[in-house]
């Protein structure tokens, strides 16, 4: 397990990782990071302050079978915005712990779920403005700077 050096962290920016099992090949792990970010879950496994997580026992039980956690860079160079995309774009393909066929430890989908896994109909149904009717008068006002909808949610 080689780190990134230091003078490459600015040129590999924000890039998204996975961690894979040695054992079996399958990725446990998604995450987005910069500089040695992707290592840190292994770090804190070994330490006696890591908290006990899916992640961190499977990390811990890759371990004690003498392996280690195999790291992929999935995407690099990008900005943090398109970092936390692309996590969630993955966290969306390989499912979350609860889902009952993932092999996936992260608990937790990506940062922009808002535009996420969901069937025609659920998106046609978010995207969809219902006539507003209101039964006593009402002032509306237009605001110059538009406000999205999810940041209310």
């Amino acid at each position: 397990m080689r780190p990134i050096p230091d003078y490459m962290h600015d040129a590999v920016g924000y890039y998204v990782y996975r961690l894979v099992d040695p054992r079996d090949n399958k990725t446990f792990y998604v995450g987005k990071g910069r500089g040695n970010r992707l290592f840190q879950h292994v770090g804190e496994a070994l330490t006696s302050e890591g908290r006990a997580t899916l992640k961190i026992d499977r990390i811990r039980d890759i371990r004690e079978h003498g392996l280690d956690v195999t790291h992929f860079i999935h995407r690099h160079g990008l900005t943090e915005k398109e970092a936390f995309e692309v996590e969630a774009a993955l966290i969306d393909a390989y499912g979350l712990a609860r889902d009952a066929l993932s092999e996936l430890t992260n608990v937790v989908g990506g940062r922009h779920g808002y535009h996420g896994v969901m069937s025609v109909d659920d998106v046609i149904a978010r995207h969809t403005l219902d006539e507003a009717t209101f039964e006593v008068p009402v002032l509306v006002l237009k605001a110059k700077q538009a406000v999205r909808a999810a940041n209310y949610r």
